[in-house]
């Protein structure tokens, strides 16, 4: 069951970004979007019409910012934007209760910042993408920034989950930056 739960957010992921060839602000909406729709909705835009990271906001992903290494290390952010600091979990049929169980803190900067909402726990809808059955579900914890809530520069995230089945899990640390109004991820 563990090999599940951590394998399918790192697949999801690996269908992220994109850069916009000119920068366009990142709404609340925006970023409220990819939290509510990251398997539902936007599963069904990248099966039924593919996956086109040139679009602007670049992907379902565009200015989250996760705690996964490979993917989301290094990365640069308009301090203009809306900012979703997130990670999303999915499960086989039957493990329902352990998404409904699992508490989330992020460590941004090293200062503990517990997730401040989570989505209900909703269907996968197209969960052969992930390696998945029918029946799949999963769950996203997060935190919400304004723009100019995350200060310009170098900052440090990474995060822990805490259930019953598995204790607490550490995940990976990542390095992000975020730049100011007129430079880097803001032309």
């Amino acid at each position: 069951m563990r090999k599940a739960f951590f394998t399918a957010t790192v697949v999801m992921v690996m269908m992220t970004t994109g850069t916009a060839d000119a920068w366009e602000p990142v709404t609340y909406g925006d970023v409220r979007a990819q939290f509510e729709a990251l398997d539902t909705g936007g599963a069904v835009i990248r099966t039924n019409q593919g996956f086109d990271t040139t679009i602007p906001p670049a992907g379902p992903f565009y200015n989250s910012i996760r705690p996964i290494k490979s993917f989301f290390d290094g990365l640069r952010y308009c301090e203009m934007d809306w900012h979703l600091v997130t990670i999303a979990f999915l499960v086989e049929p039957g493990s329902e209760g352990l998404l409904e169980e699992t508490e989330y803190t992020f460590i941004i900067d090293n200062a503990p910042t517990p997730a401040e909402e989570t989505t209900a726990i909703k269907t996968v809808v197209a969960p052969e993408s992930f390696g998945l059955p029918a029946g799949s579900t999963w769950r996203a914890w997060g935190v919400f920034y304004a723009p100019g809530a995350l200060s310009v520069g170098k900052h440090s995230l990474t995060g822990f989950s805490t259930d019953p089945v598995f204790g607490t899990i550490r995940d990976d640390r990542i390095t992000f930056y975020i730049d100011p109004a007129g430079s880097g991820a803001c032309l």
